[in-house]
């Protein structure tokens, strides 16, 4: 009886380390080693996200509105010498 426990033991032990391993194996996880970030298993069936590029200069309603702000006062100061003489 003893020894009937002691195989019943060790197989449950050979299983449970069995099904670790192929689910270890079939996951697939990202690792570090060394400093490089490797991978998972299934990196290539990941969707890809593709993003739009924006304008060259980000701030251009910025630009614009400062444009627009230099043309007033150079109006404004030129009226103002205008009225002046």
């Amino acid at each position: 009886m003893n020894q009937n426990n002691y195989t019943t033991r060790i197989a449950a032990i050979a299983l449970l380390v069995s099904v670790l391993f192929g689910s270890f194996c079939s996951i697939g996880c990202q690792t570090n080693i060394n400093g490089q970030t490797l991978p998972d298993g299934h990196y290539l069936d990941d969707d890809l996200y593709y993003q739009t590029h924006g304008p060259e200069f980000p701030f251009s309603r910025e630009a614009a509105f400062q444009e627009k702000q230099k043309a007033e006062r150079a109006e404004q100061i030129q009226q103002n010498q205008q009225n002046a003489y």
